[in-house]
């Protein structure tokens, strides 16, 4: 596995250079090298990798996440009672915005091993959905077995019929899409939103759900935060950002609001918690363990913390993650 040498990159929203640190970044879940710096577009207030991996080089940190003992965990994640109710709700927004049609074909861009094919199928839709690695495809194809799904392998720019065959994108027209935490993953967000806004009826409904840089928990837990996840997390949206993204795309009538992220703050008490006291730490045993019993405390107070506070934090504009749904104009 080569991992390529770093870049400095502009906001990927507006195009501008001008932007504040904020934080350094390492990858603290699979210890790959790289240095990566995070910061705040000072025009358009959006967060981005401006020290990342070249686009070349971007596949080696992705290589080996979907092996077969990673691939199991994901699917009992992303298919767990829980993941299945957070898809319930985003998918109550969107249809919200455009109520669903028995038959309507429906867009999952960045499908990975989610729930959210099944669950869309099983309301009736047609549902297509896109995710660039091979791994994944064959686990919705089992999963999904018997609904109408359909697996295309690929980029937005380039994908595949089960066939082999390139599908052309001007043949295609879907109801509704969802892009559920894919935007952060992608060095060229405006260009895929307006890719999909093309697929989509007049008329037809986005939602969209991405990792917020307004998170109560990222000021918290700083570089320990797990949805800043670098390099593969490129972008981190605000509020007005992502409603930028939105409209710079073709979208129009855009809704944006805090979205409930359970046990990301366990998550990175977890992170924090690996690298400062456990078998990732630099201090000395003897330290670590005389802080151990502050930090269980600290680590009670994160956990029941993320039980009571997921609605507060949703209303308050501080939720770690950020839900939109859009309209394509008729």
């Amino acid at each position: 596995m080569t991992f390529s040498p770093t870049e400095d990159a502009a906001c990927p929203v507006c195009g501008a250079r001008d932007a504040q640190p904020l934080q350094t970044l390492r990858d603290r879940l699979w210890s790959r090298p790289g240095v990566f710096q995070m910061a705040r577009c000072r025009v358009c207030s959006h967060g981005f990798l401006a020290i990342r991996p070249t686009l070349e080089g971007m596949g080696a940190y992705y290589e080996g996440l979907y092996d077969e003992g990673g691939l199991r965990v994901e699917e009992q994640l992303q298919r767990s009672i829980l993941a299945r109710l957070l898809n319930w709700r985003r998918m109550r927004a969107l249809n919200a915005r455009q109520r669903f049609r028995p038959g309507a074909r429906h867009f999952d861009v960045g499908c990975g091993v989610s729930s959210l094919l099944h669950q869309f199928a099983s309301r009736g839709l047609a549902v297509v959905g896109l995710d660039f690695e091979e791994a994944a495809c064959q686990s919705q194809r089992a999963y999904c077995r018997g609904l109408k799904v359909e697996l295309w392998r690929g980029t937005l720019e380039e994908a595949h019929h089960e066939n082999g065959e390139v599908v052309e994108a001007q043949h295609e027209r879907f109801a509704s899409a969802s892009m559920i935490h894919y935007l952060e993953h992608t060095f060229t967000p405006v260009e895929d939103l307006r890719r999909v806004c093309e697929r989509l009826e007049p008329g037809g409904a986005l939602v969209v759900e991405v990792p917020s840089l307004e998170s109560f928990h990222r000021s918290l837990f700083r570089s320990y935060w797990l949805p800043y996840l670098p390099p593969q997390h490129l972008s981190l949206f605000s509020r007005r950002s992502l409603r930028r993204t939105l409209k710079d795309a073709g979208f129009v009538g855009v809704r944006v609001c805090g979205a409930s992220a359970p046990f990301v703050g366990l998550s990175s008490f977890a992170i924090w918690w690996t690298w400062t006291l456990g078998r990732k730490s630099a201090l000395p045993r003897p330290l670590q363990l005389l802080l151990w019993p502050l930090a269980l405390v600290w680590g009670l107070v994160v956990f029941f913390g993320d039980l009571s506070s997921f609605w507060l934090l949703a209303k308050s504009g501080h939720a770690d993650h950020l839900r939109a749904t859009a309209i394509k104009s008729r």
